[in-house]
């Protein structure tokens, strides 16, 4: 009986490591398959790879600097639930939406920002959507 417990131990694990082996191929196939679909640029200059990447954030302009194309914004990371403080870079393909250009943009204002990570770790803005503080007027 013993004998053929260790037998069947024996073929159920080889059964599975075959099985884990062809596993494996098939994932590093389907990354080649998507690393070969991906172009390296898009019509827009940004990278497939940045683009499949987007991130997004929403918070309060705390800092605009319009020499070096950055704005600073205060958000909520809701991973980590603590106050964080971001720069992000405007480039020349970045889109606005509620403002014509970054020289509306103020520091108060509250922005939703879509952005990708580039290869410098710096994070780009691709679109900036701009809620101004609109103060209720007194009657």
């Amino acid at each position: 009986m013993l004998r053929f417990w260790l037998i069947f131990i024996l073929i159920f694990s080889s059964f599975s490591l075959v099985y884990c082996q062809d596993d494996l191929n098939t994932r590093t196939n389907n990354q080649i398959d998507l690393e070969e679909e991906l172009g390296p640029i898009t019509d827009n200059g940004i990278s497939q790879e940045a683009e499949i990447n987007l991130q997004w954030v929403w918070g309060e302009v705390t800092e605009v600097n319009l020499e070096n194309s950055k704005i600073k914004i205060r958000y909520l990371d809701y991973e980590t639930d603590a106050e964080r403080e971001e720069t992000f870079i405007l480039d020349k393909d970045s889109e606005f939406e509620n403002v014509s250009s970054a020289q509306e943009i103020k520091v108060s204002d509250s922005a939703g920002i879509d952005y990708y990570i580039d290869k410098e770790g710096k994070r780009i803005i691709k679109s900036i959507s701009i809620e101004k503080l609109s103060i209720p007027e007194k009657q």
